[in-house]
Protein backbone atom coordinates (compact mmCIF):
# COMPACT_ATOMS: atom_id res chain seq x y z
CA UNK A 1 0.00 0.00 0.00
CA UNK A 2 1.07 3.08 -1.00
CA UNK A 3 0.96 4.64 2.71
CA UNK A 4 2.82 1.64 4.31
CA UNK A 5 5.69 2.41 1.65
CA UNK A 6 5.73 6.37 2.65
CA UNK A 7 5.82 4.93 5.94
CA UNK A 8 8.51 3.23 5.54
CA UNK A 9 10.27 6.07 3.60
CA UNK A 10 9.61 8.48 6.67
CA UNK A 11 11.17 5.68 8.74
CA UNK A 12 14.30 5.76 6.84
CA UNK A 13 14.51 9.58 7.24
CA UNK A 14 14.08 9.19 10.94
CA UNK A 15 17.10 6.89 11.45
CA UNK A 16 19.54 8.47 8.88
CA UNK A 17 18.68 12.18 9.98
CA UNK A 18 16.78 12.07 13.18
CA UNK A 19 14.63 15.65 13.36
CA UNK A 20 15.09 17.58 16.40
CA UNK A 21 12.00 19.20 15.97
CA UNK A 22 9.00 18.31 13.50
CA UNK A 23 6.83 20.97 12.04
CA UNK A 24 4.28 19.16 10.34
CA UNK A 25 0.18 19.73 8.47
CA UNK A 26 -0.79 17.19 10.25
CA UNK A 27 -3.51 16.60 8.12
CA UNK A 28 -4.63 13.39 5.99
CA UNK A 29 -3.38 10.34 6.54
CA UNK A 30 0.07 11.17 4.88
CA UNK A 31 0.54 14.23 7.88
CA UNK A 32 -0.44 11.22 10.53
CA UNK A 33 1.94 9.34 9.59
CA UNK A 34 4.77 11.76 10.54
CA UNK A 35 2.96 12.14 13.63
CA UNK A 36 2.86 8.74 14.86
CA UNK A 37 6.43 8.64 13.94
CA UNK A 38 7.56 11.82 15.92
CA UNK A 39 5.25 9.69 19.21
CA UNK A 40 7.09 6.49 18.39
CA UNK A 41 10.68 8.17 18.40
CA UNK A 42 10.18 10.94 21.13
CA UNK A 43 10.70 13.68 18.59
CA UNK A 44 8.90 17.04 19.56
CA UNK A 45 5.82 17.76 17.41
CA UNK A 46 4.20 21.49 16.30
CA UNK A 47 1.54 21.88 13.82
CA UNK A 48 0.56 25.10 12.75
CA UNK A 49 -3.40 24.58 13.37
CA UNK A 50 -6.41 26.55 12.59
CA UNK A 51 -8.62 28.59 15.60
CA UNK A 52 -12.03 28.02 15.26
CA UNK A 53 -12.83 31.41 15.27
CA UNK A 54 -11.78 34.10 13.01
CA UNK A 55 -8.60 34.81 11.41
CA UNK A 56 -6.53 32.73 14.23
CA UNK A 57 -4.16 30.27 14.20
CA UNK A 58 -1.90 28.22 17.59
CA UNK A 59 0.65 26.03 17.72
CA UNK A 60 -0.60 22.43 18.84
CA UNK A 61 1.48 19.44 19.98
CA UNK A 62 -0.11 16.99 17.96
CA UNK A 63 -2.54 16.05 14.79
CA UNK A 64 -5.61 16.22 17.24
CA UNK A 65 -4.78 20.20 17.79
CA UNK A 66 -4.09 19.86 21.69
CA UNK A 67 -2.43 22.72 23.03
CA UNK A 68 -1.84 22.48 26.77
CA UNK A 69 -0.65 25.81 27.13
CA UNK A 70 -3.01 26.84 25.33
CA UNK A 71 -5.87 25.28 27.35
CA UNK A 72 -4.35 26.17 30.68
CA UNK A 73 -4.48 29.84 29.74
CA UNK A 74 -8.41 29.22 28.53
CA UNK A 75 -9.57 27.56 31.64
CA UNK A 76 -7.05 29.75 34.24
CA UNK A 77 -10.11 32.01 36.49
CA UNK A 78 -10.00 35.41 35.91
CA UNK A 79 -12.72 38.39 36.08
CA UNK A 80 -14.19 38.99 32.75
CA UNK A 81 -15.39 42.49 31.72
CA UNK A 82 -18.03 43.34 29.51
CA UNK A 83 -15.55 44.98 27.25
CA UNK A 84 -14.14 41.94 26.98
CA UNK A 85 -16.96 40.23 25.83
CA UNK A 86 -18.05 42.92 23.13
CA UNK A 87 -14.38 42.35 21.76
CA UNK A 88 -15.11 38.85 21.84
CA UNK A 89 -18.50 39.04 20.00
CA UNK A 90 -16.55 40.44 17.13
CA UNK A 91 -14.52 37.49 16.95
CA UNK A 92 -17.22 35.27 16.75
CA UNK A 93 -16.97 34.93 12.58
CA UNK A 94 -16.30 31.42 11.05
CA UNK A 95 -12.72 30.50 10.18
CA UNK A 96 -11.33 31.22 7.07
CA UNK A 97 -11.13 27.70 5.76
CA UNK A 98 -15.00 27.15 6.07
CA UNK A 99 -15.22 31.07 4.39
CA UNK A 100 -13.59 30.43 1.29
CA UNK A 101 -14.99 27.07 0.88
CA UNK A 102 -18.95 28.60 1.26
CA UNK A 103 -17.95 31.17 -0.83
CA UNK A 104 -16.49 29.03 -3.72
CA UNK A 105 -19.92 26.65 -3.24
CA UNK A 106 -17.15 23.94 -2.61
CA UNK A 107 -19.63 21.89 -0.55
CA UNK A 108 -21.89 21.78 -3.16
CA UNK A 109 -21.07 19.38 -6.36
CA UNK A 110 -22.19 20.51 -9.64
CA UNK A 111 -23.89 17.93 -11.92
CA UNK A 112 -20.98 18.54 -14.24
CA UNK A 113 -18.66 17.89 -11.32
CA UNK A 114 -20.33 14.84 -10.10
CA UNK A 115 -20.78 13.10 -13.60
CA UNK A 116 -16.83 13.77 -13.78
CA UNK A 117 -16.42 12.04 -10.68
CA UNK A 118 -19.10 9.12 -11.20
CA UNK A 119 -17.13 8.36 -14.31
CA UNK A 120 -13.55 8.73 -13.78
CA UNK A 121 -13.66 5.83 -11.44
CA UNK A 122 -15.00 3.68 -13.78
CA UNK A 123 -12.94 4.57 -16.84
CA UNK A 124 -9.97 4.16 -14.94
CA UNK A 125 -11.17 0.48 -14.10
CA UNK A 126 -11.52 -0.08 -17.91
CA UNK A 127 -8.29 1.60 -18.58
CA UNK A 128 -6.45 -0.75 -15.92
CA UNK A 129 -8.67 -4.22 -17.01
CA UNK A 130 -7.62 -3.11 -20.79
CA UNK A 131 -3.93 -3.10 -20.05
CA UNK A 132 -3.98 -6.02 -18.08
CA UNK A 133 -2.99 -4.40 -14.77
CA UNK A 134 -3.72 -6.33 -11.48
CA UNK A 135 -7.35 -5.11 -9.51
CA UNK A 136 -6.15 -3.91 -5.95
CA UNK A 137 -7.40 -5.77 -3.22
CA UNK A 138 -8.24 -2.64 -0.98
CA UNK A 139 -10.13 0.30 -1.50
CA UNK A 140 -13.56 1.38 -2.90
CA UNK A 141 -14.66 -0.73 -5.76
CA UNK A 142 -15.74 1.76 -8.69
CA UNK A 143 -19.48 1.46 -8.75
CA UNK A 144 -18.98 2.42 -5.18
CA UNK A 145 -16.88 5.49 -6.21
CA UNK A 146 -19.35 6.58 -8.37
CA UNK A 147 -22.42 6.09 -5.98
CA UNK A 148 -20.82 8.06 -3.26
CA UNK A 149 -20.21 10.64 -5.75
CA UNK A 150 -24.08 10.80 -6.85
CA UNK A 151 -25.22 10.76 -3.03
CA UNK A 152 -22.84 13.66 -2.47
CA UNK A 153 -24.40 15.61 -5.10
CA UNK A 154 -28.49 14.40 -3.83
CA UNK A 155 -28.16 14.69 -0.25
CA UNK A 156 -26.55 18.24 -0.05
CA UNK A 157 -29.44 19.82 -2.03
CA UNK A 158 -31.47 18.05 0.26
CA UNK A 159 -29.60 19.48 3.68
CA UNK A 160 -29.30 22.87 1.68
CA UNK A 161 -33.30 22.84 1.12
CA UNK A 162 -35.33 25.53 3.63
CA UNK A 163 -36.99 25.29 5.76
CA UNK A 164 -33.92 23.84 7.64
CA UNK A 165 -33.06 25.15 11.94
CA UNK A 166 -31.28 28.30 12.22
CA UNK A 167 -30.13 30.20 15.82
CA UNK A 168 -33.12 32.03 15.20
CA UNK A 169 -35.60 29.54 15.39
CA UNK A 170 -33.90 27.35 18.23
CA UNK A 171 -36.55 27.27 21.49
CA UNK A 172 -35.00 29.79 24.47
CA UNK A 173 -37.21 28.05 27.31
CA UNK A 174 -35.10 24.22 26.40
CA UNK A 175 -31.38 23.32 26.71
CA UNK A 176 -30.16 22.79 23.51
CA UNK A 177 -27.07 20.35 22.59
CA UNK A 178 -25.45 20.24 19.78
CA UNK A 179 -23.23 17.52 18.86
CA UNK A 180 -20.63 18.02 15.21
CA UNK A 181 -20.44 14.42 13.24
CA UNK A 182 -17.16 14.23 10.84
CA UNK A 183 -17.95 13.25 7.55
CA UNK A 184 -17.59 9.46 7.11
CA UNK A 185 -15.32 7.48 5.47
CA UNK A 186 -12.69 9.08 7.69
CA UNK A 187 -9.10 7.96 9.16
CA UNK A 188 -9.72 9.66 12.35
CA UNK A 189 -13.07 7.55 13.11
CA UNK A 190 -12.41 4.34 11.60
CA UNK A 191 -8.62 3.98 11.94
CA UNK A 192 -7.10 5.77 14.86
CA UNK A 193 -10.70 5.70 17.28
CA UNK A 194 -12.35 2.82 16.16
CA UNK A 195 -14.37 2.42 19.87
CA UNK A 196 -16.59 5.40 18.14
CA UNK A 197 -16.43 4.69 14.48
CA UNK A 198 -20.02 4.21 14.33
CA UNK A 199 -21.56 7.42 14.83
CA UNK A 200 -24.98 7.10 14.36
CA UNK A 201 -24.28 4.37 17.70
CA UNK A 202 -22.23 7.32 19.13
CA UNK A 203 -25.14 10.07 18.66
CA UNK A 204 -27.96 7.49 20.62
CA UNK A 205 -25.69 6.54 23.37
CA UNK A 206 -25.66 10.63 23.85
CA UNK A 207 -28.70 11.06 23.48
CA UNK A 208 -30.00 8.16 26.26
CA UNK A 209 -27.22 9.69 28.23
CA UNK A 210 -29.13 13.57 28.18
CA UNK A 211 -30.71 15.00 30.94
CA UNK A 212 -34.39 14.75 30.36
CA UNK A 213 -34.84 18.77 30.43
CA UNK A 214 -32.69 18.54 27.44
CA UNK A 215 -33.67 19.20 23.76
CA UNK A 216 -31.45 17.55 21.30
CA UNK A 217 -32.10 17.31 17.38
CA UNK A 218 -30.04 15.09 14.79
CA UNK A 219 -30.75 17.45 11.93
CA UNK A 220 -28.37 19.86 10.37
CA UNK A 221 -27.80 23.41 12.29
CA UNK A 222 -27.08 26.46 9.77
CA UNK A 223 -24.96 29.32 11.34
Amino acid sequence: MPALRLYERYAELFESHRPALVINGGNGLHGKLVSLLCREKGVPHRILAQGRLGDTFYWSIDEFDNAPELDALIRAPRRILDEDIAIALKGVVPPPAFRNTKAKGAHMPSLWRTLHSMLHPIAHYAYGRIRGYREPRVGYKPLSKSFGAWRAFTRTRVLERSPYPTLEGLPTDSKLVFLPLQIKPEVSLQGQSPEYGDQVAMVQQVALSLPSDNLSSTEPLWI
